[in-house]
């Protein structure tokens, strides 16, 4: 038995330097932080950070394009607002400058009181109500608001009282 003992101890002691020798092979193969000399370190650190701001201006440029599209977005809305406003405001104007003009002409005529009838424009269309004193002055109120610029039609709903 001692003879095993004198066989098993070189064995023994040989695997426990391989083992040692792996181990420092394995630790030469992996750099470590302390193995780095400043210039690589600060080298390592400058990357990083272009890392980061290079990231941080992608997100930046991104989000710069989405509120660009959104201000674009609501700049359209506004226009075509603006827009219909402006028609709107188009139409009402020449809406009153046809009731004005149609007053003007029913007070040329003398059988017709222009305090009797009253004259509402929408969209170029005259109505007209009130008082005339007979059937020829009713369609003469017609005829004379038919002659205005910009009248589209004359729904004539005057009351003859004579």
């Amino acid at each position: 038995m001692n003879q095993a003992l004198q066989v098993a101890a070189p064995l023994r002691t040989l695997a426990l330097a391989a083992l040692c020798a792996c181990g420092l092979a394995l630790a030469a193969c992996s750099p470590r932080e302390s193995d780095r000399t400043a210039g690589e370190k600060v080298d390592a650190a400058m990357a990083q950070a272009d890392a980061k701001i290079n990231a941080a201006q992608a997100r930046a440029s991104e989000e710069l394009s989405q509120a660009r599209d959104a201000s674009a977005e609501a700049a359209a809305e506004v226009g075509d607002r603006f827009e219909l406003t402006s028609k709107k405001l188009a139409n009402a104007a020449r809406d009153a400058a046809i009731t004005t003009a149609v007053n003007a002409k029913l007070a040329q005529d003398p059988q017709l009181n222009v305090l009797k009838v009253n004259v509402d424009t929408r969209n170029g269309h005259v109505l007209l109500k009130g008082e005339a004193p007979d059937d020829q002055a009713r369609a003469r109120a017609t005829q004379l608001a038919m002659q205005v610029d910009g009248v589209r039609g004359v729904e004539n709903q005057l009351e003859v009282r004579g």
